[in-house]
């Protein structure tokens, strides 16, 4: 199995807290990470498709995830996390069972941080109103008739950073589900303060030999450079 003895380190938090943002850093500096986001090509709310085109086939991206698995050969991976759909997709179940049994570090910033990182995310592409609009319609049944409503006025007045803060406010953080309490917490005020702060706790594990990892050891080669 792919799988065996591999260790997930869990990246948890609530909508708009910067798990992608800081796994994908991660990334970048050679840390071991797995990015089922962007292989599912979702974000995986009900929102998570909006300028992001189709997803894959769950044959091809079990198939990219194979890839993705055999291609790291550290014992650890970073992962962010995630419910068992990512949009119309699903995470096998082998796959499912590691992350449940990972070791989970919960990432807390403000609220006014979380707007900011959402509404970076969502309006950067061209025309993302149309595609937030229609994705606002989808909520209607989650949000009932008059919270709808109100997103909606809001949303044509242009007042995104209001949406977004009333989303996250009376839907995301009621719905938001722990699937494992966390064994740490890495509370900041911007996003990049987190980044610093996932890639000191990942470095510091393995100085304390709590993970063996090539893929770490590079990451932190790379960050000494």
């Amino acid at each position: 199995d792919i799988l065996d003895g591999k260790q997930l380190i869990v990246l948890s938090g609530k909508t708009g807290c910067g798990k992608t943002y800081i796994i994908r850093h991660l990334k970048k500096e050679g840390f071991p990470v797995l990015d089922l986001e962007g292989l599912a090509n979702h974000r995986g709310s009900l929102l998570g498709g909006t300028g992001l085109g189709k997803q894959p086939s769950q044959k091809m991206f079990e198939s990219l995830l194979y890839e993705d698995l055999k291609s790291i050969k550290s014992m650890t991976l970073i992962v962010e996390d995630e419910s068992r759909r990512i949009g119309k997709l699903h995470i096998p179940q082998p796959l499912w069972e590691k992350k449940m049994e990972g070791r989970y570090i919960e990432i807390r910033l403000p609220i006014e941080e979380r707007v900011r990182v959402i509404l970076e995310d969502y309006t950067s592409r061209e025309g993302w109103e149309e595609e937030v609009r229609r994705a606002i319609e989808r909520l209607r049944k989650y949000l009932g008739d008059k919270k709808h409503r109100y997103v909606v006025e809001l949303f044509e007045k242009g007042d995104y950073g209001e949406v977004v803060r009333f989303l996250i406010e009376k839907h995301y953080d009621r719905r938001y589900r722990v699937f494992k309490e966390p064994e740490l917490v890495i509370e900041c005020q911007r996003v990049m303060e987190a980044v610093s702060g996932v890639r000191a706790t990942l470095l510091e594990m393995m100085d304390e030999g709590k993970v063996q990892d090539s893929g770490i050891q590079r990451g932190k080669k790379a960050i000494k450079v």
